[in-house]
This record gives structure tokens, sequence and C-alpha cells, in this order.
């Protein structure tokens, strides 16, 4: 076996390099390990304690990953969006993407029963199965009032064969109508989601306020969530909505 320092190990990307003694040590450490875990019947939640460990103890630095700022799409852009928008149901769909900064999972599963007009709220299931309320604006109410009519739907958007859509299907929309409307940057109908996100806190919204909104699951959210509960923060909320609404920030 060669001879070969601790600190000249270097990173996993030397494995992939043609520095044979790195490259050597590396294997023989994945063996060992492959070796160890067959042994001992190791699962993968004893293997994630035991790369933790290795990594407190030889005090390393585990490198962070930059976010990246969305370039959010402009009003304008939004407009044209819309404006390429024909189909009644279509339009609708992305208008509640858009105005109540939702998942497009969870707008898909929305269904007729889960909406409360008279007290303008609907419930939604997001990650985990979690239930949580979303306050809508009296227009929208009157907007979906108008879309139902007429119609014996189970959810609130389906298709002809009374399924409700497909996370892929509306992603492919959202695709088609954002090439025919000339936008160049990225959007996807998530963000719609952070582009009504970023309108509340530029209005001001208490960042509790907008994770509970988001169906983010923290200690803190949880917390807000019981002690003020939506009846708390309704009023607030849609009078944040209505403003978006007045400066055409919602469509």
């Amino acid at each position: 076996m060669p001879n070969i320092e601790q600190n000249e190990l270097g990173s996993p990307d030397d494995f992939v390099v043609s520095n044979a003694d790195t490259k050597y040590i590396l294997q023989r450490l994945i063996r060992m390990m492959v070796l160890a875990t067959n042994k001992h019947k190791l699962d993968y939640g004893s293997l994630r304690y035991i790369h933790r460990q290795v990594i407190k103890r030889a005090k390393l630095t585990v490198p962070r990953a930059s976010k990246k700022l969305y370039d959010l799409p402009t009003s304008q852009e939004l407009e044209r969006f819309f404006a390429e928008i024909n189909d009644p149901q279509i339009h609708l769909l992305f208008s509640v993407i858009h105005n109540c900064g939702l998942r497009v999972a969870e707008v898909c599963s929305i269904k007729v029963s889960s909406i409360d007009f008279n007290n303008q709220t609907i419930l939604v299931t997001g990650k985990g199965k979690k239930d949580r309320i979303i306050p809508i604006t009296s227009k929208l109410v009157e907007k979906i009032r108008l879309f139902l009519h007429g119609r014996n739907h189970w959810y609130l958007f389906e298709t002809r064969l009374g399924t409700p859509f497909s996370t892929r299907r509306v992603e492919q929309l959202c695709t088609q109508f954002k090439k025919q409307a000339g936008i160049e940057k990225k959007l996807t109908p998530h963000t719609f989601r952070h582009y009504y996100f970023s309108k509340m806190a530029e209005l001001g919204v208490d960042v509790d306020i907008r994770a509970m909104l988001a169906g983010h699951s923290s200690t803190r959210t949880q917390e807000t969530y019981s002690h003020l509960g939506l009846a708390g923060t309704k009023g607030l909320i849609l009078e944040v909505l209505e403003k978006m609404e007045n400066q055409k920030i919602l469509k």
C-alpha cells in the first residue's frame, strides 16, 4: 500500500483524476465501507450517522449551496402571459396559482367542497397531507362562482374525463403560454408562488404569516398558527390581497 499522508487524500474529485495514490486509497475506503455495511447489516440511517460523525470529528467544513435569486417576471410580462390563455378553465387555474401562492399539486387537488364561498377561504392539502386554510378575495370568489355555474365538478379543475389536472400538464401549459407571450426568463408554475410571496414581503406581511400561508412546516410556524389562528390574520391577509389586486399585482 502506498505511503500516503492524511492531508494528501484530497477531495472526492480526486477519485476521477490521474492521481493513482489518491484513487487507490479512496477505492480501498469504499471497499471497507461496503464490507462493513454488509457484515453489520447497516441501514441508510446508520450510514448517514457515520458520515455526520466523520465530518464532525474531522472538523470538516461542509460547503453550502448558494441560494439563487429568482428573476421574477414583471407585471407586464404576466399580463402578456394571461392574455395568451383563451380557455376559461385554464385562465382561472393560473389565476388561482398566482393569486393564492399555491404549489401546483395543491391547485390540482382542490375540491369544490373545499371552497367556502361565504367565508372566502379554500381548504388546501399541502405536503405531507397537511391541511391549511387560504383566504381569497371576493373578486376571486366571484370568478370561481361564475366558472362553476352549470358545471358538475368534483374537483375545481377537471379534464374532459372528470379527473384532476396532472402537475405535468399544468407545467406543459405554462411553458406553452410563456413561449407564446415571448417571455425569455424562467417561468414555471412555481414562479407564481415566489412572485406572490415576494410581493407580500414587499407590502410588509410578517414572515410568520407568510410561512403559514405557504404551508412551510416549522415549530415557529405552528406556534403562529396556534396563537394567531386564521381568524386573527384573515382580515389582514385579505386587506393585503385587495391592495395587490388594486395595484394590478394579482391577475
